[in-house]
């Protein structure tokens, strides 16, 4: 999900006007856009690991059921050998 925009002039227009002088406000302005970006960023990155996760869980889940399935075939045939064998 993209990050809302800050509009960091806007932002900068509204602590002035609320008495911080200019360059600070300017400054707490790109502060804040940079801090949005950043946690959205933070936010992209851990459902993309959490996506990654589950697929791999998944896919192991498989390789596990069908080890499971050639277990219990091999232990089929060794059973039909020992018959046979005896």
């Amino acid at each position: 999900m993209p990050a809302a925009a800050i509009d960091t002039l806007k932002v900068s227009h509204k602590l002035q006007s609320a008495g911080m002088p200019r360059k600070q406000a300017e400054a707490v302005a790109e502060v804040v856009a940079e801090t949005v970006e950043d946690r959205a960023g933070k936010d992209a990155m851990k459902d993309a690991v959490d996506t990654l996760g589950r697929a791999v869980d998944k896919r192991f889940d498989g390789v596990e059921r069908r080890l499971s399935s050639l277990e219990h075939g091999q232990a089929r045939i060794e059973s039909l050998l020992v018959g046979i064998i005896n």
